[in-house]
């Protein structure tokens, strides 16, 4: 479980109920834990916690590492900053498809949509999103939308 810099440590029950659970297999003793989601170019406590259990049951045994051994093992973590742009994976329509547009009602116009899967999350923020026109210029219309928070 990953806290803010400085903030309290979590009580192990805390950690396991936070949902990051691991599970080794019999009679090993490494695992690998990764942690996700955490906000970008930020400083982060990064703690984990043991307990075994019951052959054959899955139930929790109850022998926890020590609280101690908890704080012990703390890594002090940086999320690095995203310095890459998106990439759009896919889009509908495909690139140099047409946009189909359905009746507005009584509004003069007509209403369509697009869809664009990314490589990563993406985030509203200052800018703006740009349709150009490239071919069909007599009838296409270039959009601009604001994207300002």
């Amino acid at each position: 479980t990953a806290v803010n810099d400085g903030a309290a440590a979590p009580h192990r029950q805390e950690i396991v109920a936070f949902g990051s659970q691991n599970h080794t297999m019999a009679g090993s003793h490494q695992a690998s834990v990764r942690v996700g989601g955490l906000v970008r170019d930020t400083e982060f406590d990064v703690y984990c916690t043991a307990r075994d259990l019951q052959p054959g049951t899955g139930t929790p045994a109850g022998n926890w590492v020590s609280h101690d051994a908890v704080l012990q093992v703390k890594i002090d973590a940086h999320t690095q900053a995203d310095v890459t742009a998106p990439k759009i994976l896919a889009a509908s329509p495909n690139d140099g498809g047409l946009l189909v547009c359905r009746p507005d009602n009584l509004q003069p116009g007509c209403l369509t949509s697009f869809e664009w899967h990314f490589d990563e999350d993406i985030f509203r923020g200052p800018g703006n999103l740009s349709m150009i026109c490239l071919t069909n210029l007599a009838v296409c219309v270039d959009v601009l939308i604001p994207m300002n928070v």
